[in-house]
């Protein structure tokens, strides 16, 4: 099984990341093919709304990685995607991914990702309230889910400001555990 996971984290190590490599590491042991990629990494360009990909051709017009990326998800098994939040939504990383997830769409705004894949939703803040901004992760379960994948678990690093804290939050731990488990 192939599994991309995905970081909107601009902090390496940090709470987001964190509960992202234990699972994938649950995962590696089960036998499973891990890619992990930190969307920081990538020279992050907005999507442009000139339609290329639902009118002319069949994936973005952009050739800046995010697009080989997109491409990679349509051929994940498994997929977990996480950010933090700031100021109430997600990171401008993960937010410009989801932008461009559109020209995983064709002209009929049907996706061109096949049925099957399932995901994880991971979002780490420092609200203590776990359902501070459950809207905010709603919107993005919502582009997921409509591009094929089935959100099986949405797992909230809540309470956690200290990169590396949530370690420390068991509770948090075992649900990334058992979401693993069961993706």
């Amino acid at each position: 099984m192939k599994v991309l996971a995905i970081s909107g984290s601009p902090r390496k190590s940090g709470n987001t990341e964190t509960v992202i490599s234990t699972m994938t590491g649950i995962l590696e042991e089960k036998g499973y093919d891990i890619e992990f990629i930190r969307l920081n990494d990538f020279p992050l360009q907005g999507c442009q709304a000139c339609k290329y990909c639902r009118t002319k051709g069949d994936k973005c017009l952009l050739d800046d990685g995010i697009s080989d990326l997109l491409e990679k998800l349509k051929e994940a098994d498994r997929v977990i995607i996480g950010a933090p939040n700031y100021m109430g939504a997600v990171s401008g990383q993960l937010k410009i991914f989801l932008d461009r997830m559109y020209s995983l769409k064709d002209s009929n705004r049907i996706s061109r990702v096949a049925k099957g894949a399932k995901g994880v939703l991971v979002f780490a803040q420092g609200h203590s309230n776990r359902d501070a901004y459950e809207k905010s992760y709603s919107s993005v379960m919502k582009i997921v889910e409509s591009n094929n994948i089935e959100v099986t678990d949405i797992i909230v690093a809540h309470g956690v400001e200290i990169p590396g804290e949530v370690r420390d939050k068991n509770e948090i731990m075992e649900k990334a555990a058992e979401a693993s488990a069961n993706l």
